[in-house]
């Protein structure tokens, strides 16, 4: 290490004074001021009109929500927001029809589950087994059959395949039991337990073991045995095993997410003790594995920073990992113009992860040096942010877009503790430089 010139200093804490916004996924918090435009600007079909949601089948009186349920966990959002603002009576406008937004949700999420790609799994049922229907295991007082143990969305050769989607899909549902519990009556509390076992089956089906249909590599970490390892699979891909699955920003996703549901639950139960062991092991898997050395073997965060670029050296993010395969090195978007965006929403997700890490008295050391390949991510993006007109500091020429545009300026907000964590280590001493001469670009 050596030391670090002003300028640069000066730019950090620029980034560091400019603020933050809350976590994206938190659960809404309502004011005075909200409550006085609830009626205003939400009963304007905002919903509606929404393209998450998509178009309304007047048939179902649902919407037909695309991207299955990453769509869909887009769409709860909004319903989720919708209800905490106006109340469980809220009228929604669906093909010209008044429906409460406690029922529309109900309509959504049963419509959800009884899709043909969605399967509820017994406790008996382990590896490709087929699975049940909704029909099969739902009654019409919403009570599920004993021995139900996981549900999951399945891809075209029936098998898990996206954790993003569940844990999302796990959360949300988490949200809707807590307004349901809240609205109260005999429906709400129906409801309310309807959606938290659901949730719980989608959650089950993310710590189970790829080898018994879940999404879950679990494994005694190489660098620290006496701590569990654990990936969470996830692809957007529909015709790959569920091993497959080494996209980072949805592993992160599903540590994440469920950090937020356990966090939303009583300090007793059993099941917060246990989705607490998975966000561990989740955070464990990033630093204290081997990474991705062989088929079958789960990445760690150093597997996805791209060969070093730029007169600054920096590292790009990879998009993902073909954990199925032996091949060494990730991929990235195929889209131009996506890489910037796309480190910048896993250094988000990173650093939720993270904060919540130090705040339980969990964060590993290995993330606190600033040889740490986290680090180098978080480099990559103030090296955009303090010359954003001059490339050749921070890309390789080698065709692929890296422009970031305003997106860095807005994001490295979101990255408080990232900055904390990493905004005073030094840059190479080539990059130091030439932020000396010209920290701003031409």
């Amino acid at each position: 290490m050596h030391c670090v010139p002003t300028r640069v200093l000066l730019a950090f804490f620029l980034v560091f004074v400019a603020g933050g916004a809350a976590a994206k996924d938190e659960p809404a918090r309502s004011n005075k001021a909200t409550h006085a435009r609830a009626s205003a600007d939400y009963n304007q079909s905002a919903v509606a009109r929404s393209k998450a949601c998509g178009p309304v089948n007047s048939k179902t009186m649902v919407y037909e929500v695309k991207d299955y349920w990453h769509g869909l966990t887009q769409c709860m959002r909004q319903l989720r927001d919708v209800w905490n603002h106006g109340g469980p009576d809220t009228l929604r406008t669906i093909s010209g029809k008044k429906v409460r937004i406690q029922d529309l949700v109900r309509n959504q999420i049963v419509s959800e589950l009884q899709k043909p790609y969605v399967r509820f799994y017994s406790n008996k049922d382990k590896g490709n087994a087929k699975g049940l229907t909704y029909a099969e295991v739902v009654d019409a007082e919403f009570k599920i059959k004993p021995g139900i143990e996981r549900v999951a969305l399945t891809n075209s050769i029936g098998v898990p395949y996206n954790g993003m989607g569940q844990s999302g899909m796990a959360y949300f549902l988490s949200q809707f039991a807590r307004l349901s519990k809240k609205a109260g009556g005999e429906i709400g509390m129906r409801d309310a337990a309807f959606y938290r076992s659901i949730a719980m089956l989608s959650v089950n089906t993310l710590l189970t073991d790829t080898t018994e249909g879940g999404l879950a590599t679990s494994v005694k970490c190489d660098k620290s045995p006496e701590l569990q390892c654990t990936w969470f699979h996830s692809v957007t891909r529909r015709d790959l095993p569920s091993i497959a699955g080494g996209t980072l920003n949805q592993n992160l996703h599903v540590v994440r997410d469920l950090g937020l549901i356990a966090d939303s639950m009583n300090d007793t139960s059993t099941e917060k003790k246990r989705i607490n062991n998975a966000v561990r092991a989740g955070v464990n898997q990033l630093v204290f594995s081997n990474g991705h050395v062989g088929a079958n073997t789960s990445p760690n965060f150093a597997d996805f920073l791209s060969a070093p670029v730029g007169i600054g050296k920096v590292h790009w993010l990879y998009y993902g990992v073909r954990v199925d395969n032996d091949k060494k090195g990730g991929y990235f978007l195929n889209s131009k113009g996506k890489d910037c965006g796309y480190q910048m929403h896993v250094l988000d997700l990173l650093s939720s992860i993270l904060a919540r890490a130090e705040k339980l008295n969990e964060l590993p050391d290995e993330f606190k040096s600033c040889s740490a390949s986290a680090a180098s991510a978080y480099q990559t993006i103030l090296a955009v942010d303090a010359t954003p007109n001059v490339q050749k500091n921070w890309s390789a020429n080698d065709g692929r877009d890296y422009q970031c545009n305003d997106v860095t300026r807005k994001a490295t907000r979101k990255s408080k503790f990232l900055n904390k964590l990493y905004g005073s280590c030094a840059w190479n001493e080539s990059l130091d430089k030439e932020l000396t001469k010209s920290p701003s670009g031409p």
